[in-house]
Parts: structure tokens; C-alpha cells; sequence
């Protein structure tokens, strides 16, 4: 990681969802247990948008709680043969409007869908 990057990273004020609560020392960092009942309190505070770097199974914790506004997915155009699907674990249509795409040199696609 660059050192401009680490530094703006420690700076920023981030929550780490855990079934169990979590002690750090890493800086500006709390955990909580409680995925949409934290979220819904974030949200609430006046600020810059939030980032949710996180697993499948939390973003659609956070889908089905109508908690995420925006999903990014990158696309990667490797086959690995095995994997988790994307958003395994819903019993229910889920349709997202495309607001956007970015073609990188690398092949990489970068998909902004609205929730």
C-alpha cells in the first residue's frame, strides 16, 4: 500500500461488522454487532457518503434493509472454477438500475449500479 494511501486510510473513521465484538488497536476503529441498526445510525450523521468494503452476505444484510443507495462490482475477467455466488442467501427478485461503466486497461469493468 502506498504511504499516502495508509495515511488517509488511518485517518478516516471506520466500523467493522463482527458476530462477535472485536478489540483493536488499530486507529479510529469500533466494531459493532449489530449491522442495521449501526448502518441506520451512520447514515443518520451529517458527513461524506459511506463505503461499505465488505462481503457478499453483508451487503445483502444491508440490501434487504434498504440500508445501501449504490453497489459497485468489479469485474474481474479471470475464471477461478470455484466460488461463493455473489448474492447467494435471498429468496427474492432483486433488480438495481445501471448508472454507470468503466472499462480499465487491465480488462477490469467497473459496474455502479442504484439500488
Amino acid at each position: 500500500m502506498e504511504p499516502g494511501t495508509a495515511t488517509r486510510m488511518k485517518s478516516f473513521k471506520k466500523v467493522v461488522f463482527s458476530r462477535k465484538p472485536i478489540i483493536t488497536d488499530w486507529q479510529n476503529v469500533e466494531s459493532s454487532t449489530n449491522v442495521v441498526e449501526k448502518m441506520q445510525e451512520l447514515k443518520s450523521l451529517p458527513g461524506k457518503d459511506i463505503a461499505v468494503l465488505a462481503s457478499s452476505n453483508l451487503c445483502l444484510t444491508l440490501i434487504e434493509a434498504g440500508l445501501l443507495d449504490e453497489i459497485r462490482l468489479m469485474i474481474n475477467p479471470i475464471i477461478i472454477g470455484k466460488g461463493t455466488p455473489l448474492f447467494g442467501g435471498t429468496d427474492r427478485l432483486l433488480q438495481f438500475t445501471l448508472k454507470d461503466s468503466r472499462t480499465f486497461k487491465s480488462g477490469n469493468v467497473l459496474l455502479t449500479y442504484t439500488c
